[in-house]
């Protein structure tokens, strides 16, 4: 295990959280596309054409799995603001699916936050 931490540096783990989030951001948006009306269907629960169900679900899993090694990556890098994208990742996108007006523009905030840190503006 010890090992595996050690091939994560802080800089390589900034990249991997921050690509990981903007690659899975897409998938994101689809997903609460979606589920516009989510009185009739909430997270995780799709209906309609079986095909459109398989295609929902695998969107689900890699939104799912972007957010949590974005998470996850984040805690091994050295950004000074890390801590607050994953507070804002978790609460902020995680918990308010469905068409809510604030995950826009938070989305928006972690997107230019990431691309921020990758370009090196943020240290």
């Amino acid at each position: 295990m010890n090992r595996i931490v050690h091939i994560f540096s802080p800089n390589r783990a900034t990249l991997i959280s921050f690509f990981s989030f903007l690659i899975s951001s897409p998938a994101y948006d689809y997903c609460r596309l979606q589920h516009y009306n989510w009185s009739t269907a909430g997270l995780l629960q799709h209906v309609g054409d079986p095909d459109e169900v398989v295609l929902s679900r695998l969107v689900d899993g890699v939104w799912i799995c972007g957010f949590i090694c974005s998470v996850a990556a984040a805690f091994l890098s050295d950004i000074s603001f890390r801590y607050v994208f994953v507070y804002a990742l978790g609460v902020g996108l995680l918990s308010c699916c469905g068409p809510n007006i604030l995950v826009i523009p938070m989305q928006c905030a972690l997107s230019l936050f990431a691309l921020a840190c990758l370009k090196g503006w943020i240290p």
